[in-house]
């Protein structure tokens, strides 16, 4: 077996519900045999086949598809080639190929991509280089090197970036580095780093921080060291879960 690449994902590992809840990275972890791999976004579906050939079928109104048209799709149709990892997003779509470059379409009013453009984007574009795990509904990417990404529209400051809230990145912006894993929800964004300790930012709305304040007109712009010792860590609309090196299981907010 191949030397494993150090985030370790479940493919499909995002998680997507109508109700909006949270956003985990979408990763790959190389090995001997590879099998099918499949995202799904609002209404458009997603598969990579055996071959590393990526392909799409469903919705296509803002050219999530990534066809070069905005015609829906009853059977797959194939739309790229060496393709290891797909996040689907709503209405946006983000792969990650062999090479570790980043390539995103679809909706991109409020910078959704991280193309530079608002343009909605029909075809593959490539973005960035040396990515090992994308969420696409999120807009941010962990590179080979450690390093937090994020781009697109920061609603209550969930980039962590110290900006503004509602302010919108149109090209990926460094937040944090030593970063092996990322959950972002509607509200807030906490990541685990590689001494694992976790961080959070976001919204302070019911505490869903977990840094003790519980208010709902706060912001922290910029991360926030939660606690030590995690292995994992997920977000939802309202609260935050987390797991501990030594199987405790710690939960936060509504």
């Amino acid at each position: 077996m191949r030397n494993k690449i150090l985030l370790k994902f479940i493919v499909v590992a995002i998680t997507f519900s109508t109700m909006m809840t949270g956003y985990e990275a979408v990763a790959y972890e190389r090995v001997d045999e590879i099998k099918m791999t499949i995202a799904t976004g609002a209404a458009s579906s997603f598969a990579i086949k055996p071959d590393s050939s990526l392909w799409a079928w469903g919705n296509n109104y803002h050219g999530q598809l990534g066809d070069g048209t905005t015609t829906d799709r009853h059977t797959p149709i194939r739309i790229m080639d060496d393709v290891v990892a797909v996040s689907a997003g709503v209405y946006c779509t983000m792969a990650i190929k062999t090479d570790g470059s980043l390539w995103a379409w679809g909706f991109n009013k409020e910078g959704n991509l991280g193309d530079g453009t608002t343009t909605d984007q029909h075809s593959p574009v490539r973005i960035m280089d040396d990515v090992v795990a994308v969420s696409a509904q999120a807009g941010m990417a962990i590179t080979t090197d450690g390093h937090l990404w994020a781009w697109g529209f920061n609603f209550f400051g969930r980039f962590g970036d110290g900006a503004n809230a509602d302010e919108v990145h149109l090209t990926p912006v460094r937040i944090m580095d030593n970063v092996v894993y990322v959950s972002a929800g509607w509200h807030h964004t906490v990541a685990i780093k590689t001494d694992g300790s976790l961080w959070a930012w976001g919204s302070t709305i019911w505490g869903i921080l977990g840094d003790g304040t519980v208010t709902g007109d706060h912001t922290l712009a910029s991360p926030v060291r939660i606690m030590e010792d995690v292995v994992a860590v997920s977000v939802g609309d309202t609260h935050t879960a987390a797991i501990k090196a030594d199987g405790s299981l710690w939960t936060c907010a509504y």
